[in-house]
This record gives structure tokens, C-alpha cells and sequence, in this order.
């Protein structure tokens, strides 16, 4: 049998990811005829084609390509995780860093995870992806992420979590607002108020939750999916919110001041947590993430 390459493998899975030779080639900053004559050394080199290429429909895989593509993720997963051990052993984080990020968080801690990395370790490559919970903790199930920051209680009992910090939740609202001279404020005088509520689950019920728990009927008049939206329409002083993870600024995209102003209820405390997979433990580039996280520099509010 002939020699073949990681990169040979590589480029073969890109194609199936991406649809097409095109598109493949386009994602990995390469051209056409390279991704091309990879896979035909490749092909040649296991000695049975792995695709059918259909210049209007894009690629198919033959059986074989499908019957082989789960080895070729895990080869390429194995290589990876060589390199990091043997990183290790050098005492340089390098390699690559696949990270799932529950959406509400995102905007809070992606970027300063992004800067402090890229300043702190440029060897090291961050990848990302942003979606529910429950969608970014299966990508760590199925080994297609090293590692998920979600909510506490998001947590699924499935995997192992790094608690990084306590989040208790908080009235968000405008600088204007009567609520941002005051201490605190309670659960009843905000159901009280206009509310939006950042509609995403489980997040949006377990805040419906509160209310109800405490035989509250709330004026939630609106809701949106988008943390940003939440923000600036509560900067215009249209409306009240409730949040657990601060942002790292308190102005709106539009430029509106905000506040945030604590419960005088007692209610039930989230938190921060990295989902990692059941039973692994944590390689250098997950621990020197939750490093960060944990800290007060991450979760700077100005």
C-alpha cells in the first residue's frame, strides 16, 4: 500500500463537510486542483475511490468513502491529540482549540477569550461555534469540540463540568430608569415593568419560572433571541430585563447607558461551567481556558 498524508485525509473530509471540491478548496485556502490530486493520491494510496464527482450535484460518497470517513475523523483527532501531548511536554500550548459557546454568552466572553489567546499563546489556534446548550454540548459528545462554556444548569449530566463562576441573575435596565438609582429591587416591582426576555430556552423558561414560582404574572412584551436586541431595547427605556451574564460594557450598541441592579429576592443562583467530555480529564488548552474564565479579568464589567 502507498503512503498517504494527514493532509490528503484532511482535505478528503473538507470535501464532505463542504459539499463540493469548490467549496472544500475555498475553506482551506487552497485551490481547486490541490484538493484534486490530494484525493486521487489519496484514493490511490487505499486503493478504492472514496468519491463520485458530479460536476452540477457536487461529490457523493462511494461506500467505502462512507464506510471509511468515521476512521478518518478519528485518525485525524488521534494526530491532533499527539501533537498536543508532545506540546505539552514542550510546555507550548499549540495546535487547535475547537470551542462551542451557548449563544447568550458569546458576545460576554468570546472576544476576550480570542485576544487573550492570540496574545498569550500564538501558537495556538481557536475555533468556535456558537448555538444553544444543548446543540454545543452534543458537539462535545460526538468529539467535534473539546469544550462547551454554558450555564450551570444547563449542564448535561452526560459530561464532566469545570464550574468557573457563580452568576446570580440581575434587573437589567436603562440609566434613565428609576430602578438604576436604587440597591435593589424585587421580583414583584419588576413584573410590574414592560419586560423583554432573551428568548432562548432554556433560558427564557426558567426565567417564566421565577415569575410563576413566585405567583407573578409579568407584562413580558416582548422577547428576542438575540442578547444585543434585549440590550438596546432596554436602553431606550422601553423595556426591563432580567439577566445572568453580564456584558463586558455598559453601553448598548446604539450607545445607550444601562445598569444592571441586584434581586432583594432570594433566588436561585446559575453560574459559568466548561462541558467536557465524561471521564477524559482536561488538556492544557482547557485548563488554561478555565483559568481565564475563572478569573475577575474575564468577567470585567465597564
Amino acid at each position: 500500500m502507498s503512503d498517504f498524508t494527514l493532509r490528503q485525509v484532511e482535505y478528503f473530509l473538507a470535501c464532505i463537510d463542504a459539499g463540493s471540491l469548490t467549496r472544500a478548496a475555498a475553506q482551506c485556502h487552497v485551490s481547486q486542483t490541490a484538493i484534486s490530486l490530494a484525493l486521487t493520491h489519496l484514493e490511490k494510496a487505499l486503493g478504492t475511490p472514496l468519491l463520485v464527482r458530479q460536476k452540477s450535484k457536487g461529490i457523493r460518497l462511494t461506500p467505502a468513502g462512507t464506510a471509511l470517513e468515521a476512521r478518518c475523523r478519528l485518525l485525524l483527532k488521534q494526530a491532533e491529540e499527539l501533537h498536543e501531548t508532545a506540546s505539552d511536554i514542550a510546555g507550548v500550548l499549540a495546535g487547535t482549540l475547537s470551542l462551542a459557546v451557548s449563544a447568550p454568552l458569546s458576545p460576554q466572553y468570546l472576544p476576550r477569550i480570542l485576544e487573550h489567546f492570540s496574545r498569550r499563546y500564538p501558537e495556538l489556534r481557536i475555533e468556535f461555534v456558537e448555538g444553544s446548550s444543548r446543540a454545543m454540548q452534543e458537539l462535545v459528545q460526538r468529539g467535534e469540540a473539546d469544550c462547551a462554556l454554558i450555564f450551570t444548569a444547563h449542564l448535561d449530566p452526560g459530561l464532566d463540568g469545570v464550574h468557573l463562576r457563580t452568576l446570580r441573575p440581575e434587573a437589567l435596565v436603562a440609566a434613565g430608569h428609576p430602578f438604576a438609582r436604587r440597591r435593589s429591587v424585587s421580583l414583584r416591582e419588576m413584573s410590574r415593568e414592560t419586560l423583554i426576555l432573551l428568548d432562548q430556552p432554556p433560558i427564557i423558561d426558567a426565567l417564566r419560572d421565577l415569575f410563576r414560582g413566585a405567583g407573578l404574572s409579568p407584562d413580558i412584551r416582548w422577547t428576542s433571541q438575540n442578547p444585543e436586541t434585549v440590550r438596546a431595547i432596554v436602553g431606550r427605556g422601553l423595556a426591563v430585563s432580567i439577566v445572568a451574564a453580564k456584558p463586558h460594557s455598559l453601553l448598548t450598541v446604539e450607545g445607550d447607558e444601562i445598569r444592571f441592579v441586584p434581586f432583594s429576592d432570594d433566588l436561585p443562583a446559575n453560574g459559568l461551567t466548561l462541558a467536557t467530555p465524561a471521564g477524559r480529564g482536561h488538556s492544557r488548552k482547557v485548563r488554561a481556558l478555565a483559568e481565564l474564565l475563572g478569573t475577575d479579568e474575564a468577567a470585567r464589567v465597564h
